[in-house]
């Protein structure tokens, strides 16, 4: 029996325009101590990971100096999906009230209007009474216990919260009506296998009906449940074919019966069969699948291919309503994001005529590739959702008939190197230099630390797949991020090496020893697994990891610790000195450069480029901000530098330092002048320097017990250098002062952008022409 495919998501028409991309903001006031959680917890949950979901921005601190607008423009295919989280901070201040009155006014039946969608939380019931929003009808998440602690920076805190569990639950129906049909329900096919009587537990009928029963009572969804929906005395394949068709997204019950089942098989896979989303189009969609794990205790059954890369939840027997809950709003969310996803890929450009690029609206597994309706179009090109996928996962697929095919995310996506950018490699060593806190300048820029983190993944990734070997400098001090939980905007991020090592796992290569053309290939983009790790860690002196934590982490980071003798430092050196600790990082960073000291193995190569980000201008600790002397130590050497100033910090001082014309601002007119304004901004700073002075840690007697052999560069030095920066850069241009490859226009956009996708395309284009130039 053949199974007819539906020729839309759900078979009906979305509500508004079906081309505008939604674009979530998230507003808070920032007095509101748990504004910033509730927000994490909303980008977590619409960006589930790999840079899936809609772009979501934050809207908290607000330089209200300026004619302040907490709506960032939009492209035109964009929409905005406003959820306002209001509390008597924000109703009792007039400035938010006035600009949340401006923007009702504004758009006027902003019911009707496609490119807007304002959805109101009251965080407590003084929200009820907020004038410019009064009129609507609130999200009201359950109250929070009287005695009960704020919530805290926790992952996944919908799991154990019920005030965050009772938001996301409201925002993900809102949000998922505002994108589905504008007048039928959302129907869900739940597919499970019926108990066995002589094996209890070996069905899957108490967690469906408790799906079912959720949905019914708590929700305004349909389910289809085949004991309810399917009539007596009826020829059932038809109707049951007629349910697929119709249903909107599908939860399977997985359990030891399922895989034995064949009609439970039938309906998961005629369920996920890939489909054409409009005629003669490239773009393909694929409803959404959720399954759930409900196998009894010490049952064995089998995986099925059907399942591919479905998400996949555990059900937990005692919590059944609980369980249901997650189950229901997973399948939600995921629906919402297959909209997302279908919007964004019919916005993107194409590659012309001479190149077959496959869009589709989901991640790409073997059990989906394998329909005759995609292998039928042979493919150079497959974009997909989100981030690129890991070298592991494209390697899968290359395995099998997909060999030749660049896998490239939607994210990553640029007409200009997608049939180059993730082939041509640059095995060369690249510094990262970037420190963080929680910090009012990245809020102020829409940003909290996810966005960080994920861009710091997405650039690690693009690195490694092209073959880079990446060198930090920085200790494993408070690895997990666990220096507290807070409800504090300015709680630290996570350690960046952390950071790093945690985006490397998913590049690590295996040998492939089928052919030698597959082994030549692997050994362009980094070799064999085991020849060099592809993180190299230093650290300076008195830093120290315990062998233990080196030995988890092997294949993936080389430690190379700097020793008291290596640093200069006298034998009589304390570790709590902080005049000491400064001069050793100082010779930490020169020995990063240093191909010689550098005691990995012969094959890593050497630092070629250096990216910096953030950074920070007060509070270090050194003769100058880190930042800026690894910066001028890359600058002097000769190496590429990539300042992604868009995010604040020091880096962002330097980019505004060379960029500045003779008339710009006092701290950045010359050398002397910033010095001084920096010494300003860390007054420790002059304190070590007088230290530095009166020592006799320079001079070259036996007497001092120092035996350093390299200069010590002061902060006056490193401006002296900046300015010989900024001298080129006004001489030749940006580009080829700093060495990107790229126009000055495109340099100068890499240096001010805040956007991680302008920074991922520019990063690339960089790399693909920095390939290039080195092969001419």
């Amino acid at each position: 029996m053949a199974i007819p495919c539906p020729e839309s998501l759900g078979g009906r028409a979305p509500m508004g325009n079906p081309s505008l991309e939604p674009v979530l903001f998230v507003l808070w006031h920032p007095d509101c101590l748990e504004g910033a959680v509730l927000a994490e917890q909303i980008y977590s949950w619409f960006r589930p990971g790999s840079g899936l979901g809609p772009k979501v921005i934050f809207r908290s601190v607000i330089d209200w100096s300026e004619n302040a607008d907490l709506l960032v423009p939009l492209a035109p295919n964009q929409s905005a999906m406003v959820i306002v989280l209001i509390d008597e901070n924000m109703v009792i201040d007039a400035r938010w009230r006035r600009w949340l009155d401006t923007l009702v006014q504004q758009v006027g039946s902003w019911t009707d209007d496609p490119k807007l969608l304002l959805l109101p939380v009251a965080l407590n019931n003084s929200a009820l009474g907020f004038p410019p929003l009064r009129h609507l009808n609130f999200i009201r998440p359950a109250p929070a216990p009287r005695d009960a602690e704020p919530i805290q920076f926790i992952y996944q805190a919908w799991l154990t919260n019920e005030r965050v569990r009772s938001l996301i639950r409201q925002l993900t129906d809102a949000l998922c009506r505002a994108m589905g049909a504008s007048n039928e329900k959302t129907r869900i096919f739940i597919s499970h296998a019926k108990e066995d009587p002589s094996r209890p537990g070996a069905g899957g009928t108490v967690p469906a009906r408790a799906i079912r029963d959720y949905i019914r009572s708590e929700t305004q969804l349909e389910a289809f449940y085949d004991e309810n929906d399917l009539p007596f005395a009826q020829d059932f394949a038809e109707d049951l074919h007629e349910s697929l068709a119709d249903a909107d997204a599908m939860i399977a019950v997985q359990t030891e019966r399922y895989a034995s089942r064949p009609w439970c098989r039938y309906e998961f896979s005629s369920f996920r069969r890939p489909v054409r989303l409009h005629r003669r189009s490239n773009l393909f969609g694929l409803r959404p699948t959720l399954v759930v794990e409900a196998m009894a205790a010490m049952h064995h059954s089998r995986c099925i291919p059907e399942f591919g890369n479905s998400p996949l939840i555990g059900w937990d027997a005692d919590r059944p309503r609980d369980s249901a809950e997650l189950a229901v709003i997973t399948a939600l969310r995921n629906l919402f994001l297959t909209h997302v996803h279908r919007r964004q890929m019919a916005g993107m450009p194409d590659l012309g005529t001479s190149v077959s690029v496959l869009k589709l609206s989901w991640l790409p597994d073997l059990s989906t590739l394998s329909h005759r309706n995609l292998g039928e179009l042979n493919a150079q090109v497959v974009v997909h959702p989100g981030n690129t996928m890991s070298s592991i996962e494209s390697n899968i697929l290359r395995a099998h008939r997909w060999r030749d095919v660049n896998f490239i995310g939607m994210a990553d996506y640029d007409p200009a190197t997608a049939m180059v950018g993730w082939q041509a490699p640059w095995p060369r060593g690249v510094a990262w230099s970037m420190s963080l806190e929680g910090s009012d300048e990245i809020l102020c820029k829409g940003m909290g630390r996810q966005h960080i983190e994920e861009m710091v993944g997405r650039v690690t990734g693009l690195m490694l797949r092209r073959g880079c070997t990446l060198y930090y400098g920085g200790n494993w001090t408070d690895w997990d991020g666990s220096k507290g939980a807070s409800t504090d905007r300015h709680a630290p991020y996570r350690n960046m090496l952390h950071m790093l090592l945690q985006s490397s796992a998913s590049e690590q290569r295996w040998p492939e020893r089928s052919s030698a053309a597959s082994s030549q290939s692997q050994s362009s983009n980094n070799g064999d697994s085991g020849a060099s790790p592809p993180v190299i860690n230093h650290l300076a002196w008195p830093h120290q990891v315990e062998r233990r934590r080196q030995a988890d982490w092997v294949n993936l980071c080389e430690v190379v610790p700097l020793s008291l003798e290596a640093s200069g430092l006298p034998k009589a050196a304390k570790t709590d000195d902080a005049m000491y600790r400064a001069i050793a990082m100082s010779a930490m960073r020169r020995r990063q450069l240093d191909a010689a000291f550098n005691q990995v193995r012969a094959e890593v190569p050497a630092v070629s480029a250096r990216i910096a980000m953030h950074g920070k201008l007060r509070g270090y600790s050194g003769f100058a901000p880190g930042l800026l002397e690894e910066c001028m130590l890359s600058w002097q050497a000769g190496h590429s530098l990539w300042l992604l100033g868009g995010f604040g910090g020091m880096t962002k001082w330097i980019v505004d330092f060379l960029l500045c014309h003779p008339g710009g601002p006092e701290n950045l007119r010359d050398a002397p002048s910033a010095s001084d304004w920096l010494r300003a901004q860390h007054p420790p700073l002059r304190d070590l320097e007088h230290r530095l002075a009166r020592s006799l840690f320079n001079s070259t007697s036996d007497q001092s017990g120092a035996f350093q052999t390299w200069p010590l560069w002061s902060l006056d030095d490193l401006m002296a250098h900046l300015s010989e920066c900024r001298q080129a850069v006004q001489t030749v241009g940006l580009a080829q002062a700093l060495r990107t490859d790229l126009t000055d226009a495109d340099t100068q956009i890499l240096m001010q952008t805040s956007d991680p996708d302008t920074v991922v395309r520019l990063l690339n284009l960089s790399l693909t022409n920095l390939a290039a130039s080195a092969h001419v």
